[in-house]
């Protein structure tokens, strides 16, 4: 698993800054085996190609929302995996973007359910960068706590029902923020 992986790492120590932690082959995630990367400035990234991360036993249940990862501490990377993800209609699993100044690179995430409107990789935080990923069958979407400077570029979203990639213009404190959204190619 690899939240074992990411509690290792001492987040007072000068050492471990910077951390990479590598993701060989596949990974099959029970549904106690949530992630939370909750250490700042590490990376989590694929090695030997793009291993594939299975979600798809990780059922949320009717009604629900749950993070298959969850980023909440800044500066992190996440780069080179590809995610197996359940969401439809009644039920929403995803990869949520709470830490700030996280970087999102090269990720494929795709749900085998059918497209929905729901979204796959949702971003929460302040200066979030989403880059070069691929999504089949949900969203990318910035919330209304996303803050700062939203740079989503590069990506690729196929089937989904809506918007393939959206965002508010303002929190509810009226706070606008700045969009960068360039070069994504979206088909329905």
């Amino acid at each position: 698993s690899i939240q074992p992986a990411i509690n290792a790492v001492d987040p007072d120590s000068e050492d471990q800054t910077g951390t990479i932690i590598g993701v060989e082959g596949g990974l099959t995630l029970e549904p106690d085996d949530l992630i939370d990367v909750n250490v700042s400035d590490i990376t989590l990234t694929g090695f030997d190609g793009t291993p594939t991360v299975d979600g798809t036993t990780n059922d949320p249940g009717n009604g629900t929302n749950r993070n298959l990862i969850e980023v909440t501490a800044s500066g992190v990377t996440i780069q080179n995996l590809e995610f197996d993800i359940n969401t439809d209609e009644n039920a929403n699993q995803r990869i949520l973007v709470s830490g700030d100044n996280a970087t999102i690179d090269g990720l494929d995430i795709t749900s085998p359910e059918a497209a929905t409107s729901n979204p796959l990789l949702r971003l929460q935080a302040r200066d979030p960068t989403v880059t070069n990923c691929n999504l089949t069958d949900g969203p990318i979407a910035a919330g209304e706590q996303a803050v700062g400077n939203i740079t989503i570029t590069g990506n690729y979203v196929d089937s989904v029902e809506d918007e393939g990639i959206w965002g508010y213009g303002q929190n509810s404190n009226g706070a606008t923020k700045n969009f960068v959204i360039e070069n994504n190619q979206v088909k329905n």
